[in-house]
């Protein structure tokens, strides 16, 4: 058996030891002073304590099972080394939802790690929080060390699909793609060219192709955009305090400057695909 511990072990004590301050100072504030929004905060902050806890003592009884363990914040080689992990995630048409990347040196695997989100969901709230990634993956490797073995049996036991050689690559997006089926996966670390190298090159999209996905993602930035800048100014017109238009104008730019960054890379590595030289 190997686990595999994506996301820092150091920032999940860090995050526990924030969110029972918090917990505990706000249980203080409603003790003495009934207060409910201190109420909200102390159960928020007790559910984040324990949680995290959770994950550190999951992490601790690996180790004291003196199970081999690769750790990294979002990629990660085996004990072995022969077996690459990274975070990423499965995306078809606006919908997508996080796991866990699996390359091995003769099979790969996408292992399932989250639900399914709406693109324009995670847009939006993207902007009120920082997404904190803990991922804890046992890997069952034989006796014999069959990781084709292993990988099937991972798939089965958490959820997602195994990538045969049938899927096609794309070195500057990290992403794969099945011919004839809708959707990829992404790989959000670069893994070594020598595991990926058993796939075809995927051919980079048609002008149209790629108008039609700029505007598309362009289109949902623009709505989101919008409703929080419309949410601010309509807020700040029955309240009166303009810290509510500021804010709705910030988290608007703050969208539009990230998917215009996104769509201008994007572009970028599009050309250099397609350019023959």
């Amino acid at each position: 058996m190997q686990s595999v511990q994506l996301g820092s072990s150091r920032r999940a004590w860090l995050l526990f030891f924030a969110d029972a301050t918090v917990g505990l100072v706000f249980g203080w504030i409603w003790a003495a002073q009934r207060d409910w929004l201190a109420a909200i905060f102390c159960l928020a902050g007790s559910m984040g304590a324990v949680r995290i806890g959770l994950l550190l003592r999951r992490r601790a009884d690996l180790r004291a099972k003196q199970v081999p363990v690769a750790e990294g914040r979002a990629s990660a080689r085996a004990a072995d080394g022969a077996l690459f992990v990274s975070l990423g995630y499965q995306m078809r048409g606006a919908r997508l939802r996080d796991g866990l990347v699996l390359l091995g040196p003769s099979s790969a695997a996408f292992v399932v790690a989250g639900g399914w989100t709406h693109l324009a969901w995670r847009l939006a709230t993207l902007p009120f929080g920082v997404r904190f990634r803990f991922v804890d993956l046992a890997i069952d490797v034989p006796s014999h060390g069959d990781l084709d073995l292993a990988l099937q049996d991972a798939v089965e036991r958490h959820g997602g699909f195994i990538i045969d050689r049938d899927w096609t690559y794309a070195p500057a997006q990290r992403w794969l793609m099945r011919p004839g089926t809708e959707g990829i996966v992404c790989i959000e670390r670069p893994p070594p060219a020598s595991l990926t190298s058993r796939w075809l090159p995927v051919p980079p999209p048609s002008p149209a192709r790629f108008r039609w996905l700029r505007n598309r993602i362009a289109a949902a930035a623009a709505t989101i955009t919008a409703a929080l800048g419309l949410t601010g100014l309509a807020v700040w017109q029955l309240t009166g305090d303009t810290e509510y238009l500021v804010a709705g104008v910030f988290y608007a730019a703050l969208v539009a400057g990230s998917v215009l960054g996104a769509i201008v890379v994007a572009e970028r590595r599009n050309a250099r695909a397609g350019d023959p030289q």
